[in-house]
């Protein structure tokens, strides 16, 4: 985390995180990130893997 503050879900588990804070998302992990201060959330992504082309994104559909 670079800077503000949120909380990060990991397969539906919350995460207070702030700047300073490091995550790792398990392969095939639901994950997702929302801001909950007052200012700009800001977070560098890296991917474990060689290339971008071996990223594979899965989306759960919204429950409404």
């Amino acid at each position: 985390m670079l800077g503000g503050e949120g909380i990060l879900s990991i397969d539906g588990q919350d995460h207070q995180v702030r700047a300073g804070a490091a995550a790792y998302f398990p392969g095939n992990s639901e994950h997702g990130i929302r801001n909950t201060g007052n200012g700009q959330l800001r977070f560098f992504y890296a991917f474990a893997v060689g290339s971008f082309q071996e990223i594979e994104y899965h989306f759960t559909a919204e429950q409404r």
